[in-house]
């Protein structure tokens, strides 16, 4: 988890002061004296004592600080305002639309997951940034959304779309690509025709079954951390909670 990353994180930290406190103490004293003696050493494990007690009261405001700068960031991505999205929707409407349903379903997906939401969302509202700009003449997507600051690894997920130009990294990435997916083939079938309630339903269960399955045996998440009870769960939202006949009819109104 985060919380536990953070720790380890703390730990080296920790550790790595604590030595550089005690190396420094014995070189200083050494140079000074040109001779070395126990008290060195006590001195300088004091000194790297204190070091790590300022570095651990002073950690969580810097970490609390970036980490309320990463969150903000990501909801100023997610506004509907945001100039980057107004681009989108007067570029193509139905990536856009595209982009909001994977964005609102990858959402509540890394929520039950418990993931990270607003990458999750952010994720599938840019995931197709590279179709948009290919409209433009440009690829991919990522450099768009350097040049409008997206955080690191928000840009590490679009830069993993389809799993092209490398393996999926993440929970959050495998995820979005999922919800893509599903999205993309019942909108291709939802084109075709399928579109009355009694056929509609029978079918998206399958579709989604299939999808799934598909994706799970392709081996293309391995890496992500994407684990069977994972899938199970997003299986369940897709085929219980998300009406694509409500949400392909929006996107036609």
């Amino acid at each position: 988890s985060l919380l536990l990353q953070k720790k380890h994180y703390i730990l080296n930290v920790d550790i790595m002061i604590f030595m550089l406190s005690i190396s420094a103490e014995i070189l200083f004293q050494y140079f000074a004296s040109f001779q070395g003696d126990l008290q060195m050493i006590l001195s300088g494990m004091i000194l790297g004592v204190v070091n790590i007690v300022l570095v651990t009261v002073c950690f969580p405001f810097i970490t609390k600080s970036d980490e309320l700068y990463y969150e903000n960031t990501l909801d100023y991505l997610l506004d509907i305002h945001f100039p980057l999205i107004q681009d989108l929707r007067s570029c193509s409407e139905p990536l856009f639309i595209h982009g909001i349903q994977v964005s609102k379903a990858a959402g509540t997906c890394a929520n039950k997951l418990h993931l990270n939401v607003k990458l999750a969302a952010a994720g599938g509202l840019y995931y197709r940034l590279g179709l948009f700009e290919e409209k433009k003449g440009n690829y991919p997507g990522e450099i768009l959304g350097m040049k409008n600051q997206f955080p690191s690894d928000l840009l590490q997920l679009i830069g993993e779309y389809k799993g092209e130009k490398q393996p999926f990294s993440t929970p959050e990435s495998a995820l979005v690509d999922i919800i893509d997916s599903v999205f993309e083939v019942m909108k291709n079938l939802d084109n075709q025709g399928l579109d009355n309630n009694s056929s509609f339903n029978f079918n998206q269960e399958v579709v989604i079954y299939k999808v799934l399955n598909d994706k799970s045996s392709s081996g293309i998440y391995d890496q992500s951390g994407f684990t069977m009870n994972m899938y199970i769960t997003v299986r369940d939202y897709l085929t219980s909670e998300v009406d694509f006949n409500e949400c392909f009819n929006m996107g036609r109104n």
